[in-house]
């Protein structure tokens, strides 16, 4: 790579790069709490279903700050966005670490789920921005999401050792401290001549609102934003309540091995991102999306079959393979059948759902856990993700994308 070549591949990729390595400091440090979050709130007193409660309640926060920060990512300078929504994640680490009861994590979660929903928005955002048009889109978003997955991921393990070795408070400490490094990242190296695209109203633009609605009534947008729904109302709830409190109560595991688990789930899942993104390019990001459902589905049921930290072991790898194909595919899918102008509106829209499913699983999965037994609750997801896998193959199913492209 020559130097007109290098500078041409920093002027395209080096805002992304940057961004990424933000998000990594985020997501090490809410890794850090996957294991450790509901033995907490136990620790603390919570009861299943009310820790179930507190692990939802980032959601709420989080649904509510989707589309305002979609609208500012429109009007207001993005790398002050992306700056200064860190130091939100931070506040409430500092919160939750010295909470005296576990009602003080309620309104920590929320400001969390504040903080997470800007700086994840508008960084999708300007991801789009990127790799708008882009033959390799999917590689890319493959590599972003092995990037974060690579934080998130190794995270459980040392939020398990920091918590047997320093207590479940220490974890909370490490959080505000990666926090606080998101943050000086972000400052110092997004380009200051960074700014976004920002969409003023021009003439007829009034008809904007007419497309919104209108898009929002397309099958494909609608299948998409299900899948996204299911998936964090299964996958997130299972892996950051039911999972960690079923190795605890069912099979006597320590914080550090559940984290070892779900870690090892990460590293599986890294192994098969570039494929997976590869894969997404070749045949397109509906087949890819079906396939990741159905083999979700059965992960889960793999964890409640589990009897042993063996098998435990063998249901998290298994599950973090199946996850990696997943999230890049429903990312390009939406590029794929979005108008570039309402990008930002119906990526917005599009986490608002999501995030409707962070609130409702971990209540709804705490309560068929606390009524029917973990393992139930495990089989619950399994077959939604059924369901919704099915719907979006009758509605999408496995060739081209829909006929609408990104427009100007």
């Amino acid at each position: 790579m020559n130097a007109i070549q290098r500078f041409t591949f920093f002027q395209e990729y080096g805002l992304l790069a940057a961004v990424i390595l933000e998000l990594v400091f985020v997501d090490l440090g809410s890794g850090l709490t996957t294991p450790v979050l509901p033995l907490f709130a136990g620790s603390l007193g919570a009861g299943i279903a009310l820790t179930g409660i507190i692990v939802g309640a980032i959601g709420v926060s989080r649904t509510l700050t989707d589309v305002p920060a979609g609208y500012l990512a429109t009007m207001v300078n993005r790398r002050l966005l992306l700056s200064l929504s860190p130091l939100l994640v931070g506040l409430a680490a500092v919160l939750a670490a010295i909470a005296p009861g576990y009602w003080l994590l309620i309104p920590a979660r929320l400001l969390e789920g504040a903080g997470m929903a800007l700086v994840n928005t508008v960084a999708m955002i300007t991801l789009a921005d990127s790799v708008a048009g882009k033959g390799d889109r999917g590689r890319i978003m493959s590599l972003y999401q092995a990037v974060r997955r690579g934080g998130n991921g190794l995270g459980p393990l040392l939020g398990g050792l920091v918590a047997d070795a320093l207590g479940y408070r220490a974890v909370y400490v490490v959080y505000a401290a990666l926090a606080l490094a998101s943050f000086a990242w972000a400052w110092l190296g997004i380009p200051r001549s960074y700014t976004g695209r920002h969409q003023d109203r021009a003439p007829g633009e009034e008809k904007a609102d007419d497309r919104r609605r209108r898009f929002l009534r397309h099958p494909g947008f609608i299948v998409v934003c299900l899948v996204a729904f299911v998936f964090f109302f299964g996958r997130i709830a299972s892996r950051r309540l039911i999972i960690p409190v079923l190795g605890r109560q069912a099979l006597g595991l320590s914080a550090s091995s559940i984290g070892l688990a779900l870690t090892l789930a990460t590293v599986s899942n890294l192994l098969t991102l570039y494929f997976i993104g590869n894969l997404t390019d070749r045949i397109g990001s509906r087949p890819v999306v079906v396939i990741s459902g159905l083999l979700s589905a059965a992960a889960l049921a793999g964890y409640a079959l589990s009897d042993s930290f063996t098998t435990f072991v063998l249901a998290s790898l298994f599950w973090g393979f199946c996850s990696g194909f997943g999230g890049p595919a429903r990312n390009v899918f939406l590029m794929d059948i979005a108008p570039e102008k309402l990008y930002p509106f119906l990526l917005s829209v599009y986490r608002t759902v999501a995030d409707v499913g962070f609130i409702m699983g971990p209540l709804v999965l705490g309560l068929v856990s606390q009524s029917a037994g973990f393992r139930w609750a495990l089989y619950a997801a399994a077959g939604l993700f059924v369901a919704v896998t099915a719907a979006f193959y009758a509605v999408a199913g496995f060739g081209a994308a829909p006929g609408i492209k990104r427009q100007t």
